[in-house]
């Protein structure tokens, strides 16, 4: 009406209930009602003989009892639901107490529940709330990826009935979700070796996680009963409906990946990375270590790589363990032997010439692949490659006729694979 005004930092509460009558002083009625879930509202100003809208506002999949607006106050970029209505005073962004469970899963589908959207044998997971009461979860995130929290936003729209269950499919597929479905589609996949899954708040603020190990396939795994804090092995896949009871939650140990035995030269450094898996831990969960025995300067990280740069010759005896995060926390362990041979060289005795043969016999470690190459003038500019050769029972032998008046002889050991 004219001469309303709205001072400084001033908060106007407008009913859009169609009764304009009503309005008195700073109690405004507006000629119109909102549409219910979704709609749009416009602040329109006169500008000469016409209008201009001076701000606008569209919102849609608005459940009841929810409002819409900015936040901060006044930023029109940003837009967002609120749980908490604050007509007449700064918005609200709290959210209200989420009791949503990641509740069950099965990574690793290969010939049970077919996703009804392709008929696809597909990864999923399922959402259970454990309230009394509807939660919304329009806005919130879904994520395989600890380090990416905001992966994947769920549409508008997407809610969880009071004790209800929403059945997710982690297919890489965003593109089957369909307004009104009961069945959400993420842009992710989960994987039969382990690893997490975590749902967030439109803030990033973490409402449930679950990480798991390597799976079984066709076996889901979940929480027992629904969105306790037992988790373990389900009797049968129940995406959708209360679990079934747990098979098993013992903690098993985490078996080794192989361990190779190794030959290196003084000097030279082995480096790799050692690997694991788990029924109940994610691999990246996984902590590596070294038996009490472990040669001087040998060191493995937390995550299993290995470095070592012997000093001296001789047979070690290296054990790698790994521990989980079971409980109780149960370890695997192995070994492999790491044999380091001397550098080879060249010395007195052991180049023979005889009948115009050079007859070269050289100290070398077995199983190792060295390469003789050869100069006939040290300033020739490359060394050419006589021959690859291989010790046997710990000695290179090589023989050549003689012809040139002089000939200069290298021993290189190839890389170690």
């Amino acid at each position: 009406p004219a001469g309303t005004v709205l001072g400084p930092g001033e908060y106007r509460v407008v009913w859009c209930d169609g009764q304009e009558g009503q309005s008195e002083g700073t109690n405004l009625h507006t000629s119109f009602r909102l549409s219910g879930g979704t709609g749009s509202v416009a602040l329109v100003m006169p500008v000469g003989a016409g209008l201009e809208v001076l701000d606008y506002l569209n919102y849609r999949g608005l459940l009841a009892g929810r409002s819409y607006g900015n936040y901060p106050d006044g930023q029109p970029v940003y837009r967002r639901v609120f749980h908490y209505a604050t007509a007449g005073t700064t918005n609200n962004p709290a959210l209200a107490p989420v009791p949503v469970f990641i509740n069950e899963w099965m990574a690793d589908n290969i010939n049970s529940l077919t996703d009804p959207a392709d008929l696809n044998n597909e990864d999923w997971f399922e959402l259970y709330n454990a309230g009394d009461a509807e939660v919304d979860l329009s806005g919130y995130y879904l994520t395989d990826s600890t380090a990416n929290p905001f992966q994947f936003r769920i549409p508008d729209g997407w809610v969880i009935p009071a004790q209800g269950f929403l059945v997710v499919w982690a297919d890489n597929e965003p593109g089957q979700n369909v307004a009104g479905g009961t069945n959400l589609h993420v842009n992710f996949a989960l994987s039969s070796r382990g690893e997490s899954i975590s749902l967030y708040t439109p803030e990033g603020v973490l409402v449930d996680r679950v990480s798991f190990g390597s799976q079984l396939a066709d076996i889901s795994e979940g929480r027992y009963p629904n969105g306790g804090a037992l988790i373990g092995r389900l009797m049968e896949p129940t995406p959708g409906a209360p679990n079934a009871s747990v098979i098993s939650t013992e903690n098993t140990p985490p078996t080794l990946g192989l361990l190779l035995h190794r030959r290196l030269l003084v000097g030279q450094t082995l480096a790799f990375t050692a690997t694991a898996t788990d029924a109940e831990t994610a691999a990246s969960n996984l902590v590596f270590s070294l038996g009490p025995d472990a040669p001087a300067g040998a060191v493995i990280s937390a995550d299993g790589h290995f470095v070592w740069t012997p000093q001296q010759p001789g047979t070690n005896q290296v054990w790698i363990l790994v521990t989980d995060t079971g409980a109780p926390p149960l370890t695997a362990s192995n070994y492999f032997i790491v044999r380091v041979g001397a550098l080879p060289r060249f010395s007195n005795g052991n180049a023979v010439l005889e009948q115009g043969r050079l007859q070269l016999r050289i100290e070398a470690l077995d199983g190792l692949d060295y390469r003789l190459e050869f100069k006939n003038r040290l300033n020739d500019l490359e060394w050419q490659l006589l021959g690859t050769l291989q010790p046997t029972n710990g000695w290179i032998h090589f023989s050549e006729s003689v012809t040139n008046g002089q000939r200069f002889y290298r021993l290189r050991q190839s890389p170690v694979q």
